[in-house]
This record gives C-alpha cells, structure tokens and sequence, in this order.
C-alpha cells in the first residue's frame, strides 16, 4: 500500500537570482497621480534627502538657524535647484522610538508638499516639546519653519 499525504508538499521557494526582470510598480511622473496612477510619485526620494556625513556637517558648519517652538533647523544654500532635508531627532530630546517616528513621518509630509522652497538644503531637529504635541500643531510649526526658511533665502539667495 502507498502511502499519499493528506496535505499537497510544500512548493520551492523562488530564488529572486533566477527570477526575471520585475516590472516597475512606481510611477516616477512629477504630476500627482491620476486615475490609475501609481501614489509611489509622493514618496520622499533619495535626491531630496541628505544622506551622508559630509552633507549633514557642511549644513551645520556652513548654515544659519531658525528656531519655533517645537522644531530648530539649520539651514544653508546648495546648488542643486532643489531643496533637501536632514533629521536630527534625538532620543535624549523626544523619546522612544514610537514618537521619534511619529515626528519624523510629520516633518518628511510637511517638506513633501513644501514646492516653494528654493534650493537648500535644511537639517531639521526637534526640541523636547515635540514629543507631547500633537500632530496638526507639529505640522502647524514645520509650516512656520519653512516659511521663515523661504523667506530668509529670498532675502539673501546667496546665503551659505
């Protein structure tokens, strides 16, 4: 007597190495999305960002500041056309891990739909009365920041 299993045997896995090009899922338009359109052309890309060491200590070496109530930023010029940002939340300012990227999702939203900002790049930091605030006044307070921001490069469009 053979003996069959009760369940159907587990399929392979699929090896991504062996697998075929994937088709792009993201739509890369700079308009907003349509109908069917991909929402992926909000997303917060790489060229907006700053992303190494050297990026973040010309900013706070070369900058100037603003202050708000909930948030700091350090900002200077760059040549790229386009502004880009840095956080700076700390743990010993806004806490556990839970608000600091509550925070961090606020200010990387309000920076997304902040097309008026001329090219500099901005490292944003939160003082300790973020963390107990809430969001419409977190975003409230961004918008100020940015504003002011703005409103200093138009002064003086050269300031570095």
């Amino acid at each position: 007597m053979v003996s069959v299993p009760a369940w159907p045997p587990k399929k392979a896995a699929r090896s991504s190495a062996g697998a075929g090009p994937r088709a792009a899922s993201a739509s890369r338009s700079s308009e907003p999305p349509g109908r069917g359109e991909s929402i992926a052309s909000f997303t917060f890309g790489a060229h907006r960002r700053l992303r190494s060491k050297a990026e973040f200590e010309r900013v706070y070496r070369h900058g100037w500041r603003v202050y708000q109530k909930l948030f700091q930023a350090t900002a200077c010029g760059n040549e790229l056309g386009c502004a880009r940002l840095g956080l700076s939340i700390a743990a010993k300012a806004v806490g556990n891990a839970v608000s600091r990227n509550r925070i961090r999702r606020q200010i990387r939203e309000v920076f997304r739909h902040r097309q008026d900002l001329p090219g500099v790049d901005i490292v944003v930091s939160a003082r300790p009365q973020a963390r107990a605030a809430a969001n419409i006044e977190l975003r409230s307070d961004l918008e100020q920041l940015l504003t002011t921001v703005r409103e200093r490069c138009n002064r003086s469009p050269h300031s570095s």
